[in-house]
């Protein structure tokens, strides 16, 4: 998630971005992703370290943004570009956390 959070410049690019990587995920196009089409776009995607991923993880990225997973769990654009904005925003969070934090121990204690 560092790559979008640090790159992006506006809602609408973010949103383009997430459609970009959705669209490139679904490889039959059909507007749609499947298990298995997420699970290979998401290896196929230009990161390091390369992302590999359980079902089990699949099913706690969507739940974790509020959506129920099973059988058959088709991601469309809309609950993809939710998903990723919902992690997004609480990646942030910890970077800012962390980030003050850090601050707060080096202003307090000049020897870190």
């Amino acid at each position: 998630l560092d790559f979008l959070v640090r790159t992006y410049d506006s809602n609408e690019d973010l949103s383009n971005r997430i459609g970009r990587t959705f669209s490139m995920m679904d490889s039959d196009d059909s507007g749609d992703l499947s298990l298995p089409e997420l699970m290979t776009g998401l290896k196929r995607l230009p990161v390091e370290p390369r992302i590999h991923v359980s079902t089990e993880d699949i099913d706690a990225f969507f739940q974790f943004a509020g959506f129920e997973t099973g059988d058959g769990f088709q991601v469309t654009s809309w609950i993809f570009e939710t998903a990723i904005r919902q992690h997004l925003h609480d990646y942030a969070h910890r970077m800012i956390t962390d980030t003050m934090l850090r601050y707060h121990r080096t202003s307090l204690d000049p020897t870190v």
